[in-house]
């Protein structure tokens, strides 16, 4: 439980600062977009008011973005902010397909937009069921413009001034929308396949830091039972030394009194010799003397 716990803890961090990185990224190509929109329209060309609403809502959805990811996803589960980022995106790739399409797109390189999407959705989750559904959504909701611009549905606005409708040419509209949907497949294909391998990469990178982690924790263990074991040792140390201080005192004192009683009795013992000596020769006095007598 507490090994899950760690990796979802993990997860939800690289899932945030993923999103993070890439609200900077989208924060200055958002604005890029916003000041181009305002200077073409500057110069006279005939961008929509509708694509620069567009894009101001995505520079504004960037910020209501980093600010859910500072305050509120922190203290959500991965599948939380997860489903949460993923409604989000699909709201702003339905923006950008109308964008898409108001600036006649569709047959316009409009799906280099929408695969650049797609790229910013794969780095940025960090489980890859949802780039997929974003991508699949991307698929098909560019056919469906196209769809719906070819069969008239919504009329076409000729910005670039060519003078025709080249949607009224059906082999074009064909050819041109079979190409971008195949180079668009493919090269979802491979940013799936490169997404993958690095998530599993990314897996093992955390597993092995997980164990690193616990490795980390059961040698701060013993090192705690080893400074313990070191302290009570230590401690009985100092208190043997004590009590071997105390007999050493002990036992001096009673050599010293030892020592004292000796040098008494060897006092006690010259003075009786000297007293002994004094006799003989008091003695031998006398017998010199009881002789002449």
């Amino acid at each position: 439980m507490v090994k899950n716990s760690a990796i979802k803890n993990d997860e939800l961090k690289e899932l945030l600062s993923n999103i993070r990185k890439n609200d900077k990224i989208r924060f200055f190509v958002f604005l890029s977009f916003l000041i181009l929109s305002f200077a073409l329209k500057w110069l006279g060309i005939a961008i929509p008011y509708s694509v620069i609403v567009i894009i101001a809502l995505l520079f504004l959805s960037n910020a209501i973005c980093e600010y859910f990811v500072r305050k509120v996803w922190p203290k959500r589960t991965v599948n939380q902010v997860s489903v949460s980022y993923f409604i989000l995106q699909l709201l702003e790739v339905a923006a950008l397909l109308f964008a898409i399409s108001e600036i006649e797109g569709v047959l316009f390189g409009g799906i280099a937009i929408l695969l650049i999407y797609v790229m910013f959705c794969y780095l940025g989750f960090t489980q890859i069921i949802y780039p997929r559904l974003i991508a699949l959504f991307c698929f098909f909701g560019y056919i469906a413009a196209g769809l719906v611009k070819y069969l008239k549905i919504l009329p076409y606005t000729d910005l670039q001034g060519l003078g025709i409708n080249p949607y009224d040419n059906g082999a074009l509209v064909f050819s041109v929308m079979s190409f971008m949907v195949g180079a668009f497949f493919y090269a979802s294909f491979y940013m799936d396949i490169f997404s993958r391998k690095l998530l599993d990469t990314i897996q093992l990178l955390r597993a092995r830091t997980l164990k690193l982690k616990e490795r980390e924790g059961e040698i701060e263990e013993v090192k705690n039972v080893l400074e313990i074991r070191v302290k009570a040792r230590t401690k009985e140390l100092r208190e043997l030394t004590k009590s071997l201080n105390k007999q050493v005192q002990q036992r001096t004192e009673d050599l010293q009194e030892k020592v004292r009683e000796l040098e008494r009795f060897q006092k006690l013992s010259v003075g009786r010799e000297l007293k002994m000596v004094e006799l003989k020769k008091e003695i031998k006095r006398l017998k010199s003397f009881l002789e002449k007598k």
